[in-house]
């Protein structure tokens, strides 16, 4: 998880760097991207994405 939180810091701070979303509401965001992928997302999900 901590490697999404990072992108999403990195993220707002660049998409948004005059109006900043609280570290709490861009940390619980990745903790709930990252809660979804785990429970949605498998490899062969991902072997289907890639033949696309």
């Amino acid at each position: 998880m901590r490697e999404i939180e990072n992108q999403a810091i990195n993220l707002n701070t660049l998409c948004n760097p005059k109006n900043l979303l609280p570290f709490g509401e861009v940390k619980a965001t990745a903790r709930s991207i990252g809660k979804w992928t785990w429970k949605n997302f498998s490899r062969s999900a991902f072997r289907l994405i890639e033949e696309e």
